[in-house]
Protein backbone atom coordinates (compact mmCIF):
# COMPACT_ATOMS: atom_id res chain seq x y z
CA UNK A 1 0.00 0.00 0.00
CA UNK A 2 2.95 2.32 0.84
CA UNK A 3 4.51 1.53 -2.53
CA UNK A 4 0.53 2.41 -4.00
CA UNK A 5 1.06 5.89 -2.37
CA UNK A 6 4.53 6.60 -3.81
CA UNK A 7 3.75 6.20 -6.96
CA UNK A 8 0.03 7.67 -7.25
CA UNK A 9 1.34 10.90 -5.27
CA UNK A 10 4.30 11.69 -7.53
CA UNK A 11 2.24 11.13 -10.23
CA UNK A 12 -0.27 13.19 -9.30
CA UNK A 13 2.51 15.86 -8.64
CA UNK A 14 4.21 15.29 -12.15
CA UNK A 15 0.81 15.85 -13.21
CA UNK A 16 0.06 19.19 -11.31
CA UNK A 17 3.28 20.02 -12.48
CA UNK A 18 2.69 19.06 -16.18
CA UNK A 19 -0.57 21.32 -16.07
CA UNK A 20 1.03 24.64 -14.42
CA UNK A 21 3.50 23.99 -17.47
CA UNK A 22 1.02 23.94 -19.95
CA UNK A 23 -1.11 27.04 -18.71
CA UNK A 24 2.14 29.13 -18.87
CA UNK A 25 2.85 27.45 -21.88
CA UNK A 26 -0.51 29.03 -23.27
CA UNK A 27 0.05 32.11 -21.40
CA UNK A 28 3.26 32.93 -23.23
CA UNK A 29 3.04 31.29 -26.08
CA UNK A 30 -0.97 30.25 -26.82
CA UNK A 31 -1.11 28.91 -30.33
CA UNK A 32 1.56 30.23 -31.84
CA UNK A 33 3.82 28.75 -34.56
CA UNK A 34 6.32 28.66 -32.10
CA UNK A 35 4.63 27.02 -30.07
CA UNK A 36 4.18 24.48 -33.61
CA UNK A 37 7.52 24.66 -34.04
CA UNK A 38 8.52 23.56 -30.49
CA UNK A 39 5.86 20.35 -30.41
CA UNK A 40 7.36 19.41 -33.33
CA UNK A 41 10.78 19.57 -32.33
CA UNK A 42 9.64 17.63 -28.76
CA UNK A 43 8.30 14.73 -31.11
CA UNK A 44 11.19 13.35 -32.36
CA UNK A 45 12.98 12.41 -28.90
CA UNK A 46 9.72 11.71 -27.76
CA UNK A 47 9.15 9.38 -29.80
CA UNK A 48 13.16 7.08 -29.83
CA UNK A 49 12.91 8.07 -26.01
CA UNK A 50 9.25 6.45 -25.56
CA UNK A 51 10.56 3.24 -27.93
CA UNK A 52 13.87 2.99 -25.90
CA UNK A 53 11.97 3.13 -22.44
CA UNK A 54 9.17 0.78 -23.82
CA UNK A 55 11.31 -1.81 -24.44
CA UNK A 56 14.11 -1.33 -21.58
CA UNK A 57 11.94 -0.50 -18.30
CA UNK A 58 10.06 -4.23 -18.23
CA UNK A 59 12.72 -6.19 -19.78
CA UNK A 60 15.30 -4.78 -17.05
CA UNK A 61 13.24 -5.26 -13.97
CA UNK A 62 13.02 -8.42 -14.36
CA UNK A 63 16.61 -9.43 -15.54
CA UNK A 64 18.15 -7.22 -12.62
CA UNK A 65 15.37 -9.30 -10.73
CA UNK A 66 17.22 -12.30 -11.85
CA UNK A 67 21.08 -11.13 -11.27
CA UNK A 68 19.82 -10.30 -7.54
CA UNK A 69 18.58 -13.31 -6.33
CA UNK A 70 22.42 -14.81 -7.06
CA UNK A 71 24.62 -11.85 -7.18
CA UNK A 72 22.90 -9.01 -5.22
CA UNK A 73 23.51 -5.51 -5.38
CA UNK A 74 26.85 -5.63 -6.86
CA UNK A 75 25.91 -8.01 -9.50
CA UNK A 76 22.78 -5.24 -10.47
CA UNK A 77 25.18 -2.72 -10.79
CA UNK A 78 27.32 -4.91 -13.31
CA UNK A 79 24.24 -5.86 -15.61
CA UNK A 80 22.92 -1.83 -15.44
CA UNK A 81 26.44 -0.82 -15.96
CA UNK A 82 26.63 -3.15 -19.09
CA UNK A 83 23.16 -1.85 -20.32
CA UNK A 84 24.31 1.52 -19.92
CA UNK A 85 27.01 0.97 -22.24
CA UNK A 86 25.19 -0.63 -25.32
CA UNK A 87 22.19 1.75 -25.20
CA UNK A 88 24.95 4.53 -25.28
CA UNK A 89 26.21 3.09 -28.36
CA UNK A 90 22.50 2.48 -29.49
CA UNK A 91 21.66 6.35 -29.07
CA UNK A 92 25.09 8.09 -29.78
CA UNK A 93 24.89 7.69 -33.84
CA UNK A 94 20.94 8.70 -33.67
CA UNK A 95 22.18 12.06 -31.26
CA UNK A 96 24.25 12.86 -34.39
CA UNK A 97 22.47 12.67 -36.65
CA UNK A 98 19.56 14.54 -34.95
CA UNK A 99 22.41 17.63 -34.37
CA UNK A 100 23.73 17.29 -37.62
CA UNK A 101 20.48 16.92 -40.13
CA UNK A 102 18.12 18.08 -37.84
CA UNK A 103 16.48 20.81 -40.24
CA UNK A 104 16.23 18.01 -43.01
CA UNK A 105 14.48 15.51 -40.11
CA UNK A 106 11.54 18.68 -39.19
CA UNK A 107 11.06 19.44 -42.87
CA UNK A 108 10.12 15.80 -43.19
CA UNK A 109 7.86 15.39 -40.01
CA UNK A 110 6.32 18.41 -40.53
CA UNK A 111 6.59 19.06 -44.42
CA UNK A 112 3.69 21.98 -43.78
CA UNK A 113 5.77 24.15 -42.40
CA UNK A 114 7.45 27.38 -43.70
CA UNK A 115 11.49 27.85 -44.19
CA UNK A 116 12.09 29.94 -41.00
CA UNK A 117 9.96 27.97 -38.77
CA UNK A 118 11.76 24.83 -40.10
CA UNK A 119 14.77 26.22 -38.46
CA UNK A 120 13.42 27.49 -35.24
CA UNK A 121 12.30 23.85 -35.33
CA UNK A 122 16.08 22.76 -36.22
CA UNK A 123 17.48 24.51 -33.47
CA UNK A 124 14.60 23.47 -30.53
CA UNK A 125 15.40 19.81 -32.02
CA UNK A 126 19.35 19.91 -31.43
CA UNK A 127 18.51 20.96 -27.67
CA UNK A 128 15.89 18.59 -26.95
CA UNK A 129 17.57 15.94 -28.25
CA UNK A 130 19.83 15.63 -24.52
CA UNK A 131 16.64 15.01 -23.00
CA UNK A 132 16.34 11.43 -24.36
CA UNK A 133 19.60 10.45 -23.18
CA UNK A 134 18.85 11.61 -19.49
CA UNK A 135 15.58 10.05 -19.70
CA UNK A 136 17.43 6.61 -20.72
CA UNK A 137 19.68 6.84 -18.23
CA UNK A 138 17.56 8.05 -15.39
CA UNK A 139 15.28 4.59 -16.47
CA UNK A 140 18.20 2.38 -16.14
CA UNK A 141 18.96 3.49 -12.29
CA UNK A 142 15.28 3.80 -11.71
CA UNK A 143 15.49 0.06 -12.09
CA UNK A 144 18.61 -0.76 -9.95
CA UNK A 145 15.78 0.87 -6.93
CA UNK A 146 12.49 -0.80 -8.08
CA UNK A 147 14.22 -3.92 -8.51
CA UNK A 148 14.24 -3.86 -4.73
CA UNK A 149 11.58 -2.70 -3.97
CA UNK A 150 12.64 1.09 -3.26
CA UNK A 151 9.96 3.88 -5.20
CA UNK A 152 10.45 6.67 -3.39
CA UNK A 153 13.61 7.78 -4.31
CA UNK A 154 13.18 7.01 -8.06
CA UNK A 155 9.57 8.65 -8.00
CA UNK A 156 10.32 11.54 -6.03
CA UNK A 157 13.46 12.21 -8.03
CA UNK A 158 11.59 12.24 -11.31
CA UNK A 159 9.31 15.52 -10.24
CA UNK A 160 12.62 17.60 -10.40
CA UNK A 161 12.03 17.15 -14.69
CA UNK A 162 9.18 19.28 -14.09
CA UNK A 163 9.96 21.29 -11.08
CA UNK A 164 13.19 22.53 -13.09
CA UNK A 165 11.68 22.63 -16.46
CA UNK A 166 8.88 25.21 -14.68
CA UNK A 167 11.70 27.14 -12.80
CA UNK A 168 13.43 27.75 -16.13
CA UNK A 169 10.30 28.78 -17.80
CA UNK A 170 9.36 31.19 -15.33
CA UNK A 171 13.05 32.71 -15.48
CA UNK A 172 14.00 32.88 -18.47
CA UNK A 173 11.08 33.36 -21.06
CA UNK A 174 11.55 36.66 -21.34
CA UNK A 175 15.23 36.46 -22.46
CA UNK A 176 15.02 33.25 -24.83
CA UNK A 177 11.93 32.78 -25.61
CA UNK A 178 10.35 29.46 -26.68
CA UNK A 179 13.53 27.72 -25.70
CA UNK A 180 13.14 27.92 -22.15
CA UNK A 181 10.65 25.11 -23.02
CA UNK A 182 13.31 23.26 -24.32
CA UNK A 183 16.32 24.20 -21.92
CA UNK A 184 14.27 22.97 -18.98
CA UNK A 185 13.64 19.03 -19.29
CA UNK A 186 17.27 18.92 -20.27
CA UNK A 187 18.69 20.03 -17.11
CA UNK A 188 15.92 18.96 -15.01
CA UNK A 189 16.49 15.43 -16.51
CA UNK A 190 20.37 15.78 -15.94
CA UNK A 191 19.81 17.11 -12.30
CA UNK A 192 17.98 13.86 -11.82
CA UNK A 193 20.16 11.59 -13.04
CA UNK A 194 23.11 13.12 -10.93
CA UNK A 195 20.78 12.87 -8.01
CA UNK A 196 19.65 9.79 -8.19
CA UNK A 197 22.58 7.87 -9.27
CA UNK A 198 24.51 9.81 -6.05
CA UNK A 199 21.83 7.65 -4.01
CA UNK A 200 22.68 4.18 -5.14
CA UNK A 201 25.81 3.68 -3.71
CA UNK A 202 23.84 5.69 -0.22
CA UNK A 203 20.63 3.57 -0.24
CA UNK A 204 20.91 -0.11 -1.84
CA UNK A 205 22.25 -2.85 -0.13
CA UNK A 206 21.72 -6.34 0.08
CA UNK A 207 20.20 -8.26 3.39
CA UNK A 208 22.13 -8.44 6.43
CA UNK A 209 23.24 -12.79 5.59
CA UNK A 210 23.16 -12.52 1.99
CA UNK A 211 25.93 -14.22 0.30
CA UNK A 212 26.51 -13.13 -3.29
CA UNK A 213 27.09 -16.09 -5.71
CA UNK A 214 30.10 -15.79 -8.27
CA UNK A 215 29.13 -14.54 -11.48
CA UNK A 216 28.07 -17.35 -14.28
CA UNK A 217 28.89 -15.96 -17.61
CA UNK A 218 26.60 -18.50 -19.39
CA UNK A 219 23.40 -16.97 -17.57
CA UNK A 220 24.91 -13.80 -17.51
CA UNK A 221 24.92 -14.09 -21.86
CA UNK A 222 21.57 -15.66 -21.56
CA UNK A 223 20.14 -13.29 -19.62
CA UNK A 224 21.54 -10.44 -22.20
CA UNK A 225 20.34 -12.47 -25.18
CA UNK A 226 16.50 -12.58 -23.61
CA UNK A 227 16.64 -8.70 -23.03
CA UNK A 228 17.26 -7.77 -26.58
CA UNK A 229 15.01 -10.69 -27.84
CA UNK A 230 12.01 -9.48 -26.19
CA UNK A 231 13.39 -5.32 -26.71
CA UNK A 232 11.19 -4.82 -30.08
CA UNK A 233 8.38 -6.26 -29.59
CA UNK A 234 8.06 -4.15 -26.26
CA UNK A 235 8.59 -1.13 -27.80
CA UNK A 236 6.25 -1.32 -30.75
CA UNK A 237 3.51 -2.93 -28.26
CA UNK A 238 4.07 -0.27 -25.57
CA UNK A 239 4.41 2.93 -27.60
CA UNK A 240 1.34 2.75 -30.63
CA UNK A 241 0.69 6.92 -28.85
CA UNK A 242 3.71 8.53 -29.37
CA UNK A 243 4.36 7.06 -33.06
CA UNK A 244 0.83 8.21 -33.66
CA UNK A 245 1.18 11.30 -32.06
CA UNK A 246 4.01 12.16 -34.80
CA UNK A 247 1.73 10.87 -37.50
CA UNK A 248 -1.05 13.29 -36.63
CA UNK A 249 1.54 16.44 -35.88
CA UNK A 250 2.74 15.91 -39.36
CA UNK A 251 -0.98 15.71 -41.06
CA UNK A 252 -2.02 19.02 -38.70
CA UNK A 253 1.28 21.03 -39.80
CA UNK A 254 -1.22 21.25 -43.27
CA UNK A 255 -3.80 22.77 -41.56
CA UNK A 256 -3.79 26.82 -40.66
CA UNK A 257 -1.02 28.07 -37.79
CA UNK A 258 -1.53 26.69 -34.23
CA UNK A 259 -3.21 23.33 -34.97
CA UNK A 260 -0.48 21.01 -33.76
CA UNK A 261 -0.69 23.61 -30.78
CA UNK A 262 -4.16 23.58 -30.56
CA UNK A 263 -3.98 19.37 -30.33
CA UNK A 264 -1.71 18.92 -28.06
CA UNK A 265 -3.60 21.01 -25.67
CA UNK A 266 -6.78 18.54 -26.08
CA UNK A 267 -4.15 15.66 -25.67
CA UNK A 268 -2.41 16.59 -22.43
CA UNK A 269 -5.48 16.84 -20.69
CA UNK A 270 -6.52 13.81 -22.22
CA UNK A 271 -3.43 11.38 -21.83
CA UNK A 272 -3.21 12.94 -18.10
CA UNK A 273 -6.67 11.87 -17.56
CA UNK A 274 -5.77 8.20 -18.62
CA UNK A 275 -1.92 7.80 -16.44
CA UNK A 276 -3.90 9.13 -13.51
CA UNK A 277 -6.97 6.67 -14.44
CA UNK A 278 -6.72 3.69 -16.73
CA UNK A 279 -3.18 3.49 -16.84
CA UNK A 280 -2.60 3.39 -13.08
CA UNK A 281 -5.39 0.90 -12.63
CA UNK A 282 -3.59 -0.83 -15.64
CA UNK A 283 -0.53 -0.83 -13.33
CA UNK A 284 -1.31 -2.32 -10.52
CA UNK A 285 -3.96 -4.97 -12.51
CA UNK A 286 -0.56 -6.28 -14.69
CA UNK A 287 1.31 -8.06 -11.38
CA UNK A 288 -2.10 -9.99 -10.59
CA UNK A 289 -2.50 -10.98 -14.01
CA UNK A 290 1.10 -12.20 -14.34
CA UNK A 291 0.60 -13.78 -11.64
CA UNK A 292 -2.87 -15.29 -12.56
CA UNK A 293 -1.52 -16.37 -15.80
CA UNK A 294 0.97 -18.39 -13.66
CA UNK A 295 -1.86 -20.42 -12.20
CA UNK A 296 -3.79 -21.35 -15.06
CA UNK A 297 -6.46 -20.17 -17.04
CA UNK A 298 -9.37 -19.55 -15.24
CA UNK A 299 -7.84 -17.66 -12.85
CA UNK A 300 -6.40 -15.53 -15.50
CA UNK A 301 -9.80 -15.25 -16.73
CA UNK A 302 -11.66 -14.44 -13.25
CA UNK A 303 -8.47 -11.66 -13.14
CA UNK A 304 -9.40 -10.19 -16.08
CA UNK A 305 -12.86 -9.80 -15.89
CA UNK A 306 -12.70 -8.53 -12.26
CA UNK A 307 -10.10 -5.77 -13.70
CA UNK A 308 -12.79 -5.11 -16.41
CA UNK A 309 -15.26 -4.28 -14.33
CA UNK A 310 -13.24 -1.68 -12.10
CA UNK A 311 -11.76 0.04 -14.91
CA UNK A 312 -15.36 0.60 -16.52
CA UNK A 313 -16.53 2.61 -13.56
CA UNK A 314 -13.39 4.80 -13.62
CA UNK A 315 -13.44 4.96 -17.78
CA UNK A 316 -17.00 5.36 -18.17
CA UNK A 317 -17.43 9.06 -16.25
CA UNK A 318 -14.29 9.97 -17.32
CA UNK A 319 -15.16 10.05 -21.12
CA UNK A 320 -19.36 11.50 -20.55
CA UNK A 321 -17.19 14.18 -18.70
CA UNK A 322 -14.50 14.57 -21.12
CA UNK A 323 -17.31 14.38 -24.02
CA UNK A 324 -19.72 17.20 -22.17
CA UNK A 325 -17.47 19.19 -20.12
CA UNK A 326 -14.03 20.48 -21.78
CA UNK A 327 -14.83 24.20 -22.85
CA UNK A 328 -15.35 24.88 -19.01
CA UNK A 329 -11.80 22.78 -17.90
CA UNK A 330 -10.05 24.11 -21.45
CA UNK A 331 -10.94 27.38 -20.12
CA UNK A 332 -9.68 27.17 -16.83
CA UNK A 333 -6.56 25.76 -17.35
CA UNK A 334 -5.63 27.58 -20.84
CA UNK A 335 -7.53 30.76 -21.49
CA UNK A 336 -5.02 33.42 -20.65
CA UNK A 337 -2.78 35.96 -22.31
CA UNK A 338 -2.31 34.65 -26.23
CA UNK A 339 -4.64 31.99 -25.89
CA UNK A 340 -7.93 33.05 -26.72
CA UNK A 341 -11.60 31.92 -26.82
CA UNK A 342 -11.94 30.89 -29.74
CA UNK A 343 -8.78 28.14 -28.97
CA UNK A 344 -10.73 27.01 -26.15
CA UNK A 345 -13.52 26.13 -28.11
CA UNK A 346 -11.41 24.16 -30.56
CA UNK A 347 -10.19 22.27 -27.93
CA UNK A 348 -13.60 21.69 -26.35
CA UNK A 349 -14.25 19.98 -29.50
CA UNK A 350 -11.00 17.99 -30.04
CA UNK A 351 -11.90 16.49 -26.47
CA UNK A 352 -15.39 15.92 -27.65
CA UNK A 353 -13.87 13.56 -30.39
CA UNK A 354 -11.44 12.10 -27.99
CA UNK A 355 -13.87 11.25 -25.60
CA UNK A 356 -14.94 7.60 -26.48
CA UNK A 357 -11.24 7.05 -26.81
CA UNK A 358 -10.93 7.01 -22.72
CA UNK A 359 -13.42 4.12 -22.64
CA UNK A 360 -11.63 2.32 -25.17
CA UNK A 361 -8.17 2.78 -23.44
CA UNK A 362 -9.37 1.27 -20.52
CA UNK A 363 -10.10 -2.03 -22.38
CA UNK A 364 -6.64 -1.67 -24.36
CA UNK A 365 -4.57 -1.38 -21.60
CA UNK A 366 -5.93 -4.63 -20.15
CA UNK A 367 -6.10 -7.13 -22.64
CA UNK A 368 -2.57 -5.79 -24.12
CA UNK A 369 -0.99 -6.82 -20.27
CA UNK A 370 -3.11 -10.17 -20.75
CA UNK A 371 -0.89 -10.77 -23.57
CA UNK A 372 2.14 -9.50 -22.20
CA UNK A 373 1.73 -11.91 -18.93
CA UNK A 374 1.34 -14.67 -21.23
CA UNK A 375 4.05 -13.84 -23.74
CA UNK A 376 2.06 -13.44 -26.32
CA UNK A 377 4.77 -10.48 -28.09
CA UNK A 378 4.50 -11.56 -31.76
CA UNK A 379 1.04 -10.99 -31.90
CA UNK A 380 0.89 -7.96 -29.84
CA UNK A 381 3.38 -6.42 -31.78
CA UNK A 382 1.84 -7.10 -34.93
CA UNK A 383 -1.65 -5.82 -33.98
CA UNK A 384 0.22 -2.53 -32.74
CA UNK A 385 1.60 -2.22 -35.83
CA UNK A 386 -1.86 -2.56 -37.88
CA UNK A 387 -3.05 0.37 -35.68
CA UNK A 388 -0.32 2.52 -36.15
CA UNK A 389 -0.51 2.18 -40.11
CA UNK A 390 -4.35 2.51 -39.34
CA UNK A 391 -4.27 5.84 -37.85
CA UNK A 392 -2.19 7.45 -40.97
CA UNK A 393 -4.91 5.98 -43.15
CA UNK A 394 -7.70 7.46 -41.00
CA UNK A 395 -5.86 10.67 -40.77
CA UNK A 396 -5.55 10.99 -44.48
CA UNK A 397 -9.46 9.79 -44.91
CA UNK A 398 -10.89 12.18 -41.88
CA UNK A 399 -8.93 15.38 -42.10
CA UNK A 400 -10.29 16.41 -45.32
CA UNK A 401 -14.32 16.80 -44.34
CA UNK A 402 -13.51 17.65 -41.08
CA UNK A 403 -10.19 19.11 -40.77
CA UNK A 404 -8.23 18.99 -37.00
CA UNK A 405 -11.31 17.04 -35.12
CA UNK A 406 -10.63 14.61 -37.83
CA UNK A 407 -7.17 13.76 -36.53
CA UNK A 408 -8.57 13.20 -32.88
CA UNK A 409 -11.62 10.92 -34.27
CA UNK A 410 -8.86 8.87 -35.83
CA UNK A 411 -7.31 8.50 -33.11
CA UNK A 412 -10.58 7.21 -31.38
CA UNK A 413 -11.31 4.67 -34.02
CA UNK A 414 -7.88 3.42 -34.13
CA UNK A 415 -8.81 2.67 -30.21
CA UNK A 416 -11.80 0.98 -31.08
CA UNK A 417 -10.19 -0.72 -33.91
CA UNK A 418 -6.90 -2.18 -32.21
CA UNK A 419 -9.56 -3.43 -29.24
CA UNK A 420 -11.63 -5.05 -32.36
CA UNK A 421 -7.78 -6.60 -32.61
CA UNK A 422 -7.07 -8.14 -29.19
CA UNK A 423 -10.16 -9.40 -28.64
CA UNK A 424 -9.68 -12.53 -30.53
CA UNK A 425 -6.19 -13.18 -28.82
CA UNK A 426 -6.80 -12.85 -25.73
CA UNK A 427 -9.80 -15.19 -25.91
CA UNK A 428 -7.43 -17.67 -26.81
CA UNK A 429 -5.72 -17.57 -23.57
CA UNK A 430 -8.62 -16.91 -20.75
CA UNK A 431 -11.51 -17.71 -23.08
CA UNK A 432 -15.59 -15.49 -22.93
CA UNK A 433 -13.76 -12.20 -21.29
CA UNK A 434 -17.60 -11.70 -19.63
CA UNK A 435 -18.65 -13.69 -17.03
CA UNK A 436 -22.46 -13.96 -15.59
CA UNK A 437 -24.11 -10.54 -14.90
CA UNK A 438 -21.31 -8.45 -16.82
CA UNK A 439 -23.45 -7.83 -19.59
CA UNK A 440 -26.00 -6.06 -16.94
CA UNK A 441 -23.14 -4.58 -14.75
CA UNK A 442 -21.86 -2.30 -18.34
CA UNK A 443 -25.64 -1.52 -19.28
CA UNK A 444 -25.79 0.18 -15.30
CA UNK A 445 -22.35 2.09 -15.51
CA UNK A 446 -22.74 3.09 -19.34
CA UNK A 447 -26.63 4.35 -17.89
CA UNK A 448 -25.22 5.91 -14.68
CA UNK A 449 -22.05 7.84 -16.32
CA UNK A 450 -24.94 9.10 -19.56
CA UNK A 451 -27.15 10.43 -16.30
CA UNK A 452 -24.18 12.15 -14.75
CA UNK A 453 -23.09 14.20 -17.96
CA UNK A 454 -26.71 15.28 -19.17
CA UNK A 455 -26.83 16.59 -15.12
CA UNK A 456 -22.99 18.08 -15.82
CA UNK A 457 -23.88 19.54 -18.87
CA UNK A 458 -27.10 21.51 -18.03
CA UNK A 459 -25.14 22.92 -15.22
CA UNK A 460 -21.90 24.26 -17.32
CA UNK A 461 -25.12 25.78 -19.85
CA UNK A 462 -26.86 27.49 -16.91
CA UNK A 463 -23.63 28.68 -15.32
CA UNK A 464 -22.44 29.83 -18.36
CA UNK A 465 -25.49 31.90 -19.24
CA UNK A 466 -25.76 33.74 -15.96
CA UNK A 467 -21.85 34.10 -15.01
CA UNK A 468 -18.91 35.45 -16.49
CA UNK A 469 -16.74 32.70 -16.99
CA UNK A 470 -13.70 35.82 -18.21
CA UNK A 471 -13.56 36.30 -14.23
CA UNK A 472 -10.94 33.38 -13.22
CA UNK A 473 -12.65 32.86 -9.98
CA UNK A 474 -16.11 32.05 -11.57
CA UNK A 475 -14.29 29.54 -13.90
CA UNK A 476 -12.86 27.84 -10.73
CA UNK A 477 -16.46 27.49 -9.59
CA UNK A 478 -17.38 26.11 -12.41
CA UNK A 479 -15.47 23.49 -12.80
CA UNK A 480 -15.43 22.67 -9.44
CA UNK A 481 -19.19 22.18 -8.57
CA UNK A 482 -19.46 20.55 -12.11
CA UNK A 483 -16.98 17.87 -10.78
CA UNK A 484 -18.67 18.03 -7.41
CA UNK A 485 -21.81 17.64 -8.91
CA UNK A 486 -20.86 14.59 -11.35
CA UNK A 487 -19.03 12.80 -9.19
CA UNK A 488 -21.81 12.83 -6.47
CA UNK A 489 -24.55 11.78 -8.81
CA UNK A 490 -22.63 8.96 -10.42
CA UNK A 491 -21.91 7.63 -6.83
CA UNK A 492 -25.70 7.97 -5.27
CA UNK A 493 -26.16 6.01 -9.11
CA UNK A 494 -23.97 3.05 -8.36
CA UNK A 495 -25.43 2.79 -5.06
CA UNK A 496 -29.37 2.57 -5.69
CA UNK A 497 -27.76 0.29 -8.69
CA UNK A 498 -26.43 -2.17 -5.94
CA UNK A 499 -22.97 -2.13 -8.04
CA UNK A 500 -20.90 -4.04 -5.77
CA UNK A 501 -17.95 -3.04 -7.25
CA UNK A 502 -18.17 0.23 -6.77
CA UNK A 503 -19.10 -0.02 -3.34
CA UNK A 504 -15.73 -2.13 -2.94
CA UNK A 505 -13.92 0.78 -3.62
CA UNK A 506 -15.36 3.28 -2.14
CA UNK A 507 -14.96 1.68 1.20
CA UNK A 508 -11.29 0.75 0.22
CA UNK A 509 -10.70 4.71 -0.36
CA UNK A 510 -12.07 5.39 2.67
CA UNK A 511 -9.86 2.76 4.61
CA UNK A 512 -6.76 4.10 2.87
CA UNK A 513 -7.80 7.82 3.75
CA UNK A 514 -8.44 6.93 7.41
CA UNK A 515 -4.83 4.88 7.47
CA UNK A 516 -3.30 8.00 5.93
CA UNK A 517 -4.66 10.18 8.67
Amino acid sequence: MRSTLVVSGSRLLNTGLSLVLGMLSATFFGTSVEKDCYLVAQTIPNLVSALLLGGLYGNLLVSLAEVGRREGISGQKRFARQMLWHLTLLMTPGVLVAIAGARFLIASIAPGLGPGQIDLGAALLRISVFALAAGVYFTVIRCLFEARGRFVAPYFTSVLVNLVSLLILVLLVRKIGIFALAAGPVLGGGIAVVLLYLLTGKTLRDPIGFSPAPVDRAIRDRQQRRFWAAFLPMSIAGNIGPINLLVDNAFASFLRAGSITTLGFAFVIVSNAEMLTSLSLAEVAFPRLAAAAQAGREELAATLRSSQRYMLIVTAPLSAGVLVFGAPVARLLFERGQFLPESTMMVAKLLACYAPEILFMGYLVLLSRVLFATRRLAPLAWTSAGAIAANALLDYLLIEPFGLPGIALATTGVALLHVLLLVPLVRREVGDLQGRGDGLFMVKIVMSAAIMGAVVLVWATLFERFADVRSETLRLVEVAVGIGLGGGIYTALMHALRIAEARDLFQRLLRLTVGRS
